[in-house]
């Protein structure tokens, strides 16, 4: 049975709205918020945070360990080289699965990170996505590939686009395929790269003041306050695509 492990980039140099996952909410961090989101993930034996070696990225580093949480500290602007890096430190093997998650999604659901898990493992592929072609709000991109396709990016891409968003080489290269579910309010915009996506998440958050809760109860809230998918409607979906 090969491993199951989420890879979770994140920094705190995002130009858009610099150091966005330490943001507070409900007295912590917004990433230690998406952290336990994913840890109820049945599936994933472990979530390794990879963060850069730049200065800006040691206090994320500090909250990360002092709730010991694993890190992996790497390359800034070559991510693919990061996520390699990371799988490495993780002892990982060839056939080993890696799901990848981005720091702009703190109201991923552990239950969402299994769908592709579950399927995935299910199809003779070797990459899977439920993003490429979106069945969820933006903000719960779940993509899921072999260790050995981070392998063969890292030597043979040679692209600046393929290095910095990880997975472009491995879709234009493996055996990739979408997540075949009908499209659940994908138009909603639930991701975090901009102040006006902060606003929404943090009212979000408010709102069922705690961690857990799942896409349906946020998507029967937003449904009851349409006026609050306004906030950042005007920001195109991906503008960011999947960064830090």
């Amino acid at each position: 049975m090969p491993k199951i492990v989420a890879i979770l980039q994140a920094r705190c140099a995002s130009t858009r709205l610099p150091n966005k996952v330490m943001t507070p909410i409900l007295g912590q961090s917004i990433l230690l918020h998406q952290l336990q989101r994913m840890s109820q993930s049945k599936w994933l034996e472990q979530i390794l945070i990879a963060t850069t070696t730049l200065p800006s990225d040691d206090e994320l580093t500090h909250l990360l360990t002092a709730n010991h949480y694993s890190v992996f500290r790497g390359e800034s602007a070559n991510v693919l080289k990061r996520y390699l890096d990371a799988s490495e430190f993780l002892g990982l093997q060839s056939d080993d699965i890696v799901v990848r998650i981005t720091g702009d999604c703190p109201l991923i659901t552990g239950e969402v990170i299994d769908e592709c898990i579950e399927a995935f493992m299910s199809q003779s592929c070797e990459y899977l996505a439920n993003c490429n072609e979106p069945i969820y709000p933006d903000g719960f991109d779940v993509e899921v590939f072999f260790v050995h396709c981070l392998v063969s990016a890292n030597a043979h891409a040679d692209k600046d686009y393929q290095k910095e968003h990880v997975t472009p080489y491995i879709k234009e290269h493996c055996h990739a395929v979408a997540l075949a579910k009908t499209p659940l309010c994908s138009h909603y915009r639930l991701t975090l790269d901009e102040s006006d996506d902060l606003t929404l998440i943090h009212m979000i958050y408010e709102h069922f003041h705690q961690t857990h809760f799942d896409l349906h109860e946020i998507i029967a809230y937003l449904q009851q306050h349409p006026k609050l998918l306004e906030i950042n409607a005007h920001i195109q979906r991906n503008q960011g695509s999947n960064q830090d």
